[in-house]
């Protein structure tokens, strides 16, 4: 650390303190006391010490940590929704299975007992899983929209913490 030294025509020797995270800044990233007065004036704010630096280092760290604890959470409420479809699906095609194996066997009094599902199924009201499609991808949209908002907070607490 010693050799980190600023390389600025009347700099050279000054001891380098931080650096620079202005992204629109087209100066060297490194500044020195000089540089800091001279070079980045009008952005301060933004040339950050060395101690200091620790913090613009694990403030973004802590924020992905966050949204990555938050997308886990999302991912398996969708899972365990997905699975509930799924083993809902299982269990009316298993239904259908046994009313195919009572049919074909010609038990017409048996099958009697089933008929309100087939109904159900005819008139759509079960069969329709289009809508169930809908729905969950209507589930999806807003948890997605909500990841979004959630990712642009973070950015924005992110560029805030930058800023001070």
């Amino acid at each position: 650390m010693d050799d980190f030294k600023c390389t600025y025509e009347n700099h050279e020797n000054d001891k380098i303190i931080g650096f620079c995270l202005n992204q629109k800044c087209q100066n060297t990233t490194k500044f020195c006391l000089k540089c800091l007065i001279d070079i980045h004036q009008d952005h301060q704010k933004d040339c950050i010490p060395f101690h200091r630096m620790i913090e613009f280092v694990n403030k973004p760290r802590q924020n992905l940590n966050e949204l990555q604890t938050k997308f886990i959470k999302i991912s398996e409420k969708l899972e365990k929704s997905f699975q509930q479809f799924f083993k809902t699906i299982d269990q009316e095609a298993i239904i259908l299975e046994n009313m195919d194996n009572i049919l074909k066997d010609q038990d017409y009094s048996t099958f009697n007992e089933y008929i309100h599902i087939l109904k159900q199924f005819y008139s759509k009201e079960k069969y329709n899983y289009i809508c169930i499609f809908y729905i969950y991808k209507k589930r999806i949209k807003n948890k997605k929209t909500n990841s979004i908002k959630l990712q642009n907070n973070i950015r924005i607490r992110r560029n805030s913490t930058w800023q001070k």
